[in-house]
């Protein structure tokens, strides 16, 4: 019985060190997975999405994009698809960057970025609805 006490000693200070060595990288290592800052750098993509969302049984107050803050490179196409039942639209709080109009249920909107810059948008029929998109040069 006195072995048993020392391995589940052993076991918790294995456990301690393991979470005190990922702590401090913000990484949690997963058996088999490679940490994100491990992963081979990309290019940047020419096309990003985002959804147009209303969560079933939940209040329209609940209804948003997502992602609400995107980041893309100049030159990148943004899709936002109406994933919901009712109309939508994303308009640029500007109202002269872009104005999708309406989207209808199932359908998509595609804007081509040309500048850098931030630009906030919302849905004219359900104003609380805002993201933003960020565009890098």
């Amino acid at each position: 019985m006195k072995h048993s006490h020392y391995l589940t000693g052993g076991l918790f200070f294995i456990l301690v060190v393991s979470f005190a060595i990922s702590a401090g990288t913000g990484e949690v290592a997963v058996a088999g997975r490679t940490p994100a800052a491990a992963a081979a750098p990309t290019r940047a993509a020419k096309t990003a999405a985002v959804s147009i969302v209303e969560p079933p049984f939940q209040p329209v107050t609940t209804w948003s994009y997502r992602p609400a803050v995107l980041k893309v490179r100049v030159g990148a196409t943004v899709t936002w698809t109406n994933t919901g039942a009712v109309l939508h639209t994303v308009t640029a709080t500007d109202h002269k960057s872009f104005d999708s109009k309406d989207i209808k249920p199932k359908t998509s909107f595609s804007f081509t970025f040309k500048k850098a810059g931030t630009f906030p948008y919302f849905c004219s029929y359900h104003p609380w609805m805002k993201g933003t998109v960020i565009v890098t040069p």
